[in-house]
């Protein structure tokens, strides 16, 4: 078993498995894939990743599965490349900046995946039996809770802990901040599996579910519908302003807000109409009831 201390590798060929890596875990093919099937940009639906998982809330299963497959190989193909020259430093370092690469692409303002497909392809690429282990892991959990976010989260705690006790150091510490910085980019979906909204797998357009019901409690609350005693949605000259209308309530529960409140309609009625033409009239000083008898 090789320690954590033991690296043995020039600087010159580590650089480039660093830039290698990165530049091949920075290909967003969830995008590139569901755009070229005439489906949009994927950012827009569900959470707004670019991983499978948001890529099968448009309801295409194949392409799902291609952008899973497609972002483990770019994190296996530098791993093994770099395993295979330059021994498991290389490989290392070459997986490690693919992930890297996939949460943070350049081309997209650094902003992309949770890295989940890639951590599990350099895993396979470092080690297939750990990337095997974690596959399972990933499966049995998503079988049972139908959470894609909740299944990751375990299967990353599982591999660095196994990775450090039966095998190399050096995977297991890369594993290991792989992990956390896979946790930190699913804060997110953490905060909805505590509060029972995640969205589970196979959901269309799921994405935050707190958002559905903010929408659906919006589209039901009194001021949505236009209920009286509420302004509505659109504009109109005799709609009440919302700090009118708590006033009134305020005046109607409280007595001594009521003079106020009569005084104030009182100017109302005082103050003069302005016709449609613009042309200002001067308040009438016949009552209703002797209007309707002179007419």
């Amino acid at each position: 078993m090789d320690t954590l201390t033991t690296w043995n590798i020039a600087l010159f060929p580590a650089i480039i498995c660093a830039v290698l890596g990165y530049l091949s875990g920075s290909v967003p093919f969830g995008l590139i894939l569901t755009r070229m099937a005439g489906l949009g940009d994927v950012r827009s639906i569900g959470s707004g990743n670019i991983g499978a998982t948001n890529v099968l809330r448009t309801g295409n299963r194949p392409l799902a599965a291609a952008t899973l497959v497609l972002d483990a190989l770019k994190g296996t193909v530098p791993a093994l490349l770099g395993l295979h020259f330059l021994g498991v430093e290389g490989g290392v370092i070459a997986g490690f900046c693919a992930f890297l690469g996939h949460i943070f692409p350049v081309w997209l303002g650094f902003k992309g995946g949770k890295g989940i497909a890639t951590y599990i392809g350099v895993t396979f690429g470092l080690d297939w039996r750990m990337g095997l282990l974690l596959l399972l892991v990933w499966i049995a959990t998503a079988a049972i809770t139908r959470y894609s976010s909740l299944s990751a989260l375990v299967a990353t705690i599982v591999i660095p802990i196994v990775e450090w006790v039966v095998d190399d150091h050096r995977i297991a510490a890369v594993a290991a901040i792989m992990s956390v910085l896979a946790w930190i980019k699913h804060r997110a979906n953490i905060q909805r599996l505590l509060s029972g909204t995640e969205s589970r797998i196979g959901s269309k357009g799921g994405g935050n579910k707190c958002r559905q019901a903010q929408v659906r409690k919006a589209s039901h609350s009194p001021i949505a519908s236009g209920s009286p005693g509420f302004a509505s949605s659109a504009p109109t000259m005799s709609a009440r302003p919302p700090f009118a209308t708590s006033s009134i309530i305020s005046a109607r529960r409280n007595p001594r807000l009521r003079c106020c409140r009569n005084s104030l309609h009182a100017a109302a009625r005082r103050v003069p109409s302005v016709s449609p033409a613009g042309r200002r009239q001067k308040p009438s000083s016949i009552s209703p009831a002797a209007s309707a008898l002179t007419s």
